[in-house]
């Protein structure tokens, strides 16, 4: 039943009241009505935040929507989830107000000694009036906060105390009775496997953060900076396999960070004071390619005017780093197939036999096992290469690294180009964490130089972020172009740049979850999902949290 239905009953049996003697009988139908109608709206209103927590895969989300319901139902004007560590910290995960805006600064605007009181007793409490209350009223940050009428709940999961669920009212005093608490406590029961979530997240975030730092310590990986897990898993096994003579295959898309790994593995190694040689084989032509590789004696081919050493012979006793490995001709396979197999080789134009001790390291951004199906590449070859295989993650797949990069970056050309306290603005950052990076990391450092160079004052703006990033499209700006083009085909095109923008940013804001963005937009979830398949949105783009 909704609102408006039992209005009408209400007022249905009031004008029955005012037209019978039947005062006192009808009084009590109608208290007993608005009693049962409250409990259903509680529990209607624990049905849907059961819902939501059931669905919603964003906990950060999930938290403030299961929020503003709750402070719906109790009639709060504000509410707090707040969270304690195991350190005793208090930590303010989610502080929302009547409007469903986050709240500034909410450690200002709570009882520090409630919130302790109820940690400690474990059991909800509500204050009528704090300005009344015997042991509040004279607390000073009560005052401060202006609190009159609060209801404070502890939330547990697996006997274990997680943190307060917190809730006032400034303007009433004396509004929540034992229905709010009942509605409360099963709010907090249905949100503390979310909590839970959120400290266990936390907790494999430092975790792997510490260990990454552990790592980068004892071992030298230059600007390979990151903590997601993906890349930890990475950097370990780095740190197995650097100091042995084993031959790698490095695979990842273009700007994932292949060379610098491959340079980790060999300043960790104990070949670290011989040579590391860097050959792009894609970069040149088959017949420069090998002599470049295995070197040429004077007179092999037009215009070898003297003997040249290959990089092989160069770096004797180190490393060669073969990237792009899926470029290199079938013939030149077979000669770097007898390198790995008896470490012999020849130079061009030379019948001679020579040997030599170098550690390979490969690297490719194709599916080499796709191409040895295909017989595109040497399947010997491939098993020779592929003795340790290190897989990196694109940085689509690693999106808790994006600001960390991001800042990193902004660090790195802050003092290059003499720009001090430079920050990024919040709109940025959400560009930021929602772009794909199909140049992965290496796009990530060149839209971060350019933010920095464009920058007029101190904070990083959007309008400071590369067009390939920007999701706003400013239709005035358009206008001309379309004026050469028929008005209906040019009024199609305004209204699918709209719509396209629009649910962009409701995407954004729900950072990709479906259900959320439908309901921003206040659209049926169907319809908004049949929107987004016909104007080819890529939703994943917009799902940061790792």
């Amino acid at each position: 039943m909704e609102g408006k239905d039992f209005d009408k009953m209400i007022d249905g049996l009031s004008s029955l009241r005012e037209q019978t003697k039947l005062v006192d009988p009808i009084n009590r139908i109608i208290g007993s009505m608005k009693k049962l109608f409250a409990s259903y709206t509680n529990y209607r209103m624990l049905f849907d935040t059961g819902k939501i927590v059931a669905s919603e895969g964003d906990i950060d989300i999930l938290l403030r929507t299961a929020m503003d319901k709750m402070i719906e139902v109790t009639r709060a004007e504000r509410g707090m989830i707040i969270l304690v560590n195991d350190e005793g910290d208090k930590i303010f995960e989610v502080a929302r107000n009547l409007n469903k805006q986050e709240i500034e600064s909410p450690e200002f605007s709570v009882s520090k000694r409630i919130i302790d009181d109820v940690l400690e007793a474990q059991e909800p409490l509500i204050v009528p009036d704090v300005k009344r209350h015997q042991r509040y009223r004279h607390q000073a940050s009560a005052k401060i906060a202006g609190l009159r009428a609060v209801i404070c709940v502890p939330i547990k999961y697996k006997n274990k105390i997680l943190g307060v669920i917190f809730a006032d009212n400034r303007s009433k005093i004396d509004i929540f009775d034992p229905e709010s608490v009942q509605f409360v406590k099963g709010f907090s029961e249905q949100i503390g496997i979310a909590v839970d979530n959120v400290l266990m997240q936390r907790k494999l975030m430092e975790e792997n953060r510490q260990l990454a730092d552990e790592i980068r310590r004892n071992y030298q990986f230059g600007g390979f900076v990151g903590s997601h897990p993906k890349i930890v898993e990475v950097m370990n096994l780095v740190a197995q396999v650097a100091d042995t003579d084993a031959t790698v295959l490095i695979e990842g898309e273009s700007g994932t960070g292949k060379e610098l790994i491959a340079r980790a593995l060999h300043f960790n190694s104990s070949r670290k004071n011989k040579k590391l040689m860097v050959i792009n084989c894609g970069a040149l032509p088959e017949n420069l390619l090998e002599s470049e590789l295995f070197g040429h004696i004077r007179g092999a081919f037009t215009g070898a005017t003297s003997d040249k050493k290959g990089k092989f012979e160069i770096a004797d006793g180190g490393t060669i780093f073969l990237d792009e490995i899926a470029e290199m001709h079938p013939m030149l396979q077979v000669k770097l197939l007898r390198i790995l197999q008896s470490g012999e080789y020849s130079p061009v134009g030379c019948a001679d036999v020579r040997k030599c001790n170098v550690r390979i390291i490969a690297a490719t951004n194709k599916d080499l096992k796709k191409l040895v199906r295909e017989g595109k590449f040497r399947d010997d070859l491939y098993y020779r290469l592929n003795i340790i295989r290190l897989q990196l993650p694109p940085l689509r797949e690693r999106r808790s690294d994006i600001m960390v990069l991001a800042q990193h970056f902004l660090n790195i050309y802050s003092r290059e180009f003499s720009k001090k306290n430079l920050s990024y603005s919040k709109p940025a950052e959400k560009l930021l964490l929602s772009y794909d990076y199909p140049g992965n990391v290496r796009e990530l450092e060149n839209i971060v130089q350019r933010a920095v160079l464009l920058a007029k004052g101190n904070i990083i703006k959007i309008e400071n972020l590369s067009e390939d990033i920007r999701s706003d499209v400013d239709i005035d700006e358009q206008t001309e172009e379309l004026t050469n083009i028929p008005f209906r085909e040019a009024k199609a095109r305004i209204i699918e740049s709209f719509e396209k923008n629009y649910i962009s940013q409701v995407l954004m804001k729900s950072n990709g979850v479906i259900r959320q963005a439908a309901r921003l937009a206040n659209m049926d979830v169907k319809n908004f999902h049949e929107k987004i398949t016909k104007l080819g949105i890529q939703v994943k783009k917009f799902k940061y949290l790792a």
